[in-house]
């Protein structure tokens, strides 16, 4: 057995990664959605939002750890204060990656290596099998897309990769003789379901770089593989930089490559040392044309497995200019009490029109939006862990033209120091409750349906409610405030008793009921006090709801 020792350095400093708490989050109580907006300084627009728990940031361990086995089937759009503009019902599966395309349908990553495209009103309109493409898929401009699986290399390349030694914090990895290597296998796909374009990583790389911290067989990791958009470096005449080759992150080998699209060379790689280097990053991306940064490469730095202490346990925002591969402007949080910003795995950035940065740090759920100078001018938590959730601009289909401008109401949180939470029988209205107290009270609403799926998405778009279900028919809702839950009945009766909501912008949610398939049933009216309106649900239920303004 030959033994060898090419691999990638490590240090101790990774030993201490499995201790560690995430920190931004490592409380078990606080806020989730908005908890921090600066509309005059955030970039504004909608977030679509992909994740694999609802629960994930329970404050019950019991509850997140049930939680897990309970994957969402949904896949929702967000405007700034966490309103849900609206909801496709997909396949559940854990990873969800998902794309908006300009006509309203999402193109969706989902379980048994099947793509879905969904139309604006979850019709499932083109699917393609046999290819995950979990950790990305994009959507070229001739509408072909872009694909990755992680496929066994083949047995004369398998033959080529040797076992290795490994000291002084590994034993010996059989990766020759004992290991079957995974490899990254990039596929084109046309709407016909044809292959018309393919690229293998064994071909290109050096089977024998590795990470030895990553699974037995784990060996490249592919996670990113952006089409380059037009870009400067190119029209100075670089064609290593032409737009559509491809951007490709290898994660296991900390290495960034340019993909030459045509003769499917490698024309370029990359990296940075900051700290110890780039530690298993995720979505590296080329700055588009007209943004500032234009041709400068972004990207999602996890610190996971570093190479020096000061990286271990934070994460970073990495802008590299690919020319000189210097960093350009870097986004971390420093020192021992502000290591607030950590994804173990996951993550996302895009670089935005007014200059900000969006950043999805997807362990945790926590979406932000950062200044040049690293102000925080837009937060949101999301209910668990998400999947790299996206900008969406508020004019980028033809459904949300239709709608009207969100509200942009300002979100400033309180401060940390001066906030606590006092025991309830002090809170005023959160009294604690007898039994007898709680005798013969409202304590919920429950409501006839004769589609649930239908039912949920209506109320989850139109006025922002979360769903729990018990079984395939019952499911219990949430207003923040109130509880309640819709049973599949097999018609719902008129008449009973009247719920009725508020609004303060009467005339945006009649259109938004309008546009989600409730039907206005009376028109706005006024009575002293305020106005109001009536309007059935998809199952017929009748609602009314009002405002004073």
């Amino acid at each position: 057995m030959t033994i060898m020792k090419q691999t990638l350095s490590l240090s101790a400093g990774l030993l201490a990664l499995a201790a560690l708490t995430h920190p931004a989050l490592g409380q078990t109580v606080f806020p989730t959605g908005t908890t921090i907006y600066n509309p005059a300084e955030a970039y504004s627009s909608y977030i679509l939002i992909s994740d694999h728990t609802a629960v994930g940031n329970h404050s019950s361990a019991r509850v997140r750890e049930e939680g897990e086995a309970a994957i969402p089937g949904d896949v929702r759009l967000i405007d700034m204060n966490g309103k849900v503009v609206h909801t496709w019902e997909v396949a559940p599966f854990f990873n969800k990656r998902s794309r908006l395309l300009p006509n309203g349908n999402l193109v969706y990553a989902g379980p048994n290596k099947t793509i879905y495209e969904y139309d604006w009103d979850g019709n499932v309109v083109w699917t393609h099998e046999g290819i995950g493409s979990i950790n990305d898929m994009r959507i070229l401009p001739n509408n072909n897309r872009l694909l990755i699986a992680h496929e066994p290399i083949p047995e004369e390349f398998q033959r080529q990769v040797r076992d290795v030694e490994i000291a002084p914090w590994w034993g010996p990895r059989l990766r020759g003789s004992g290991e079957t290597q995974l490899g990254a296998d990039l596929y084109e796909v046309n709407l016909d379901g044809e292959v018309v374009w393919e690229w293998h990583a064994h071909n290109h790389l050096d089977l024998n770089l590795f990470s030895p911290a990553t699974p037995e067989g784990d060996w490249l990791h592919v996670n990113s593989i952006a089409p380059l958009p037009e870009n400067k470096w190119f029209d100075a005449g670089d064609e290593r930089f032409r737009p559509g080759n491809i951007l490709l992150n290898a994660r296991n080998i900390n290495t960034v490559y340019i993909i030459d699209k045509e003769t499917k060379e490698i024309v370029w790689e990359g990296t940075h040392h900051y700290k110890g280097g780039l530690a298993h990053a995720h979505e590296a991306e080329m700055i588009e044309k007209g943004l500032p940064g234009a041709g400068n490469i972004i990207l999602f730095d996890n610190g996971l497995f570093t190479r020096h202490r000061s990286h271990t346990g934070q994460s970073f925002i990495v802008e590299l200019d690919p020319i000189t591969q210097e960093i350009v402007w870097i986004y971390e949080t420093e020192g021992y009490a502000n290591l607030k910003f950590f994804s173990k795995t996951m993550g996302t950035q895009k670089r935005l029109p007014n200059g900000n940065t969006y950043i999805a740090e997807d362990n945790t759920g926590r979406l932000f939006q950062v200044t040049r100078g690293g102000e925080i001018v837009w937060e949101y938590v999301n209910r668990g862990g998400t999947t790299r959730p996206s900008v969406i601009p508020y004019d980028f289909t033809p459904q949300l033209r239709a709608l009207p401008k969100p509200e942009e109401l300002a979100v400033t949180p309180p401060n940390n120091l001066e906030w606590h939470i006092v025991p309830g029988i002090h809170r005023e209205g959160d009294e604690p409750m007898s039994q007898a107290d709680q005798d013969r009270r409202v304590d919920y609403i429950e409501l006839p349906t004769t589609d649930i799926e239908r039912t949920k998405s209506f109320y989850s778009e139109v006025f922002g409610w979360e769903f729990t279900d018990y079984g395939p028919d019952y499911t219990s809702f949430t207003d923040g405030r109130l509880s309640g839950g819709f049973s599949v009945e097999l018609e719902v009766a008129a008449g009973g008793a009247l719920i009725v909501l508020y609004s303060t912008d009467l005339e945006e949610l009649l259109a938004r009921i309008s546009v989600s398939g409730g039907e206005i049933v009376r028109e706005v009216f006024e009575f002293p006090g305020g106005r109001r309106f009536h309007f059935t649900d998809p199952s017929g239920n009748e609602l009314a709801v009002w405002s004073d303004r």
